[in-house]
């Protein structure tokens, strides 16, 4: 009987401290996720009125794509992943946009994936068959860390978008579920006659 208790307390002591142990690194990982998103967050990103940087990025098909390529047309770039969670939830809202955004207000909405081509295609079909949309989408594909999502994102949130007027300037950026886009939205919509600029902030 005492062999039994002092085994049980042996396995209990195990546990403990396996628990303690898994607790920790829990606590750890979180702890350095909250210093990279504090620190990521002090990056500054493009400015409001800036002269938007070339880049270099590719189509589905390979095509080589560059800045050259929007000139003197408006563009919204649309940062996303297809393992962001809530870019699932903002591509049908952006499906509903796009109509809205060719005509009448004459802005390009061009989506951009972190991932390769094949994974982008099935994802965008995966999206397409849950939510019923049929949309002709515009896409880029860039590495995480090249050069073109460094730059007009280079906090790495996603979704994040850069909106660019004909002149090539910066007109909005933020999250496309902030307050921001929802100005940029209103006036696509022809509810308001300008987009005011302002100090933008990831929320």
């Amino acid at each position: 009987m005492e062999s039994f208790i002092v085994f049980n307390l042996t396995m209990l002591w195990f546990v403990i401290i396996a628990v303690s142990i898994l607790l920790l690194r829990v606590v750890r990982y979180h702890r350095a996720r909250f210093d990279f998103v504090t620190e990521q967050s002090k990056v500054p990103e493009l400015e409001i009125g800036e002269t938007v940087p070339d880049f270099e990025a590719h189509t589905l098909e390979g095509e080589s794509v560059n800045l050259a390529h929007f000139a003197e047309r408006a563009v919204v770039f649309v940062f996303l992943s297809p393992t962001c969670g809530f870019c699932d939830l903002v591509l049908p809202k952006l499906a509903r946009l796009k109509p809205i955004t060719q005509t009448p207000a004459g802005v390009s909405l061009i989506l951009v994936s972190n991932a390769n081509a094949d994974k982008t295609r099935k994802w965008l079909a995966k999206l397409a068959s849950q939510n019923d949309l049929s949309v002709d989408w515009d896409v880029l594909i860039t590495s995480r860390y090249g050069s073109f999502e460094n730059t007009y994102n280079p906090r790495g949130y996603h979704p994040y978008y850069v909106l660019i007027n004909n002149q090539g300037l910066v007109q909005s950026r933020g999250n496309p579920q902030g307050d921001e886009w929802g100005k940029v939205e209103r006036y696509w919509e022809g509810k308001t006659d300008t987009i005011k600029p302002l100090t933008h902030y990831y929320h």
